[in-house]
């Protein structure tokens, strides 16, 4: 028979996934007519983060079969030190569970020792589990790209893409933002998703460079310059059929509609990715944790 017993001061909680083996019971009867006992401890995750609880779960049961009222309490013990202490009421007959929910404050950071020990009554014997095993740390994420090296053709419109990962540690829960900083001139990256909620499994997004320059750029580079000059010299030529006064002024013309033309030439060939190495810095945000991860850019 199992009896549930709410826990004070600590609350009633779930369910169990990590447990440890019934170990310290003994096997026959104590001089004093008292009853062998084991005891189990369980907990929810092997891992907590701070402002975390954790959920534990202690069974205390008879190994001969005894189904005589049970009291007495169960001490809880992270490093040898008690951190709470569970009440079993009187009159629990047979197997004695409570689950209860356990703080992270009540643990120092780092590795932990949790175990369980049964204290006994006039009917049964004390017994105590197996130490648990329990990390508490800071929430928190780590960001990784799939691919630390990417090859962007030099070709306008072209464009290379990567997955990145988000892995969260100790429970962090909250929505992250994702961008790009340290781009070369002329050249963009976006996410397929921008903001990822992460709350303990792993979340993923793709990101994807663009070169941001045109074919109409490259192509302007090489022809306006010509076509200014011939403007120039065409414009020239026309200067021997008319009167001498207006030949200043047109002359003054041709000369800085052919710089213009000359100069766009040269502001349009900027458009194009440059060519080189780029170190880009992946960032992602959320939480309060800022992390980053660099991806080298090679523009072809």
């Amino acid at each position: 028979m199992s009896v549930a017993i709410p826990a004070s001061p600590l609350t009633l909680s779930g369910f169990a996934l990590y447990t440890t083996d019934y170990c310290n019971a003994s096997d026959n009867v104590g001089e004093t007519g008292q009853s062998p006992t084991a005891t189990q401890l369980t907990v929810n995750s092997s891992s907590i983060g701070t402002g975390q609880q954790l959920n534990v779960t202690v069974t205390v049961k008879s190994t001969n079969q005894s189904q005589n009222d049970r009291s007495g309490a169960i001490v809880l013990s992270a490093n040898g030190k008690t951190v709470a202490t569970l009440q079993i009421p009187n009159n629990s007959v047979g197997t004695a569970t409570i689950a209860s929910t356990l703080d992270s404050s009540a643990l120092p950071q780092g590795t932990n020792n949790l175990s369980a020990a049964y204290s006994g009554d006039p009917v049964y014997l004390a017994s105590s589990s197996n130490p648990v095993e329990i990390t508490v740390g800071t929430p928190s994420f780590a960001l990784a790209s799939q691919s630390t090296t990417l090859d962007l053709l030099g070709a306008p419109g072209s464009t290379i893409s990567t997955g990145v990962t988000l892995t969260p540690d100790f429970g962090f829960n909250a929505a992250v933002q994702l961008s790009c900083s340290g781009l070369p001139a002329n050249t963009s990256c976006s996410f397929d998703q921008s903001q990822l909620m992460v709350s303990g499994a792993l979340a993923s997004a793709r990101v994807t460079f663009t070169n941001k320059g045109t074919a109409q750029a490259a192509l302007n580079t090489k022809q306006i310059p010509g076509r200014g000059l011939g403007v120039l010299a065409c414009g020239l030529v026309g200067l021997c059929f008319i009167r001498r006064r207006s030949r200043l002024v047109m002359l003054i013309g041709l000369v800085m509609i052919g710089s213009f033309l000359a100069g766009c030439g040269s502001s349009l060939s900027a458009r194009n990715s440059p060519a080189g190495s780029y170190a880009v810095t992946l960032n992602a945000t959320g939480g309060g944790i800022t992390e980053s991860s660099k991806v080298t850019l090679n523009i072809q």
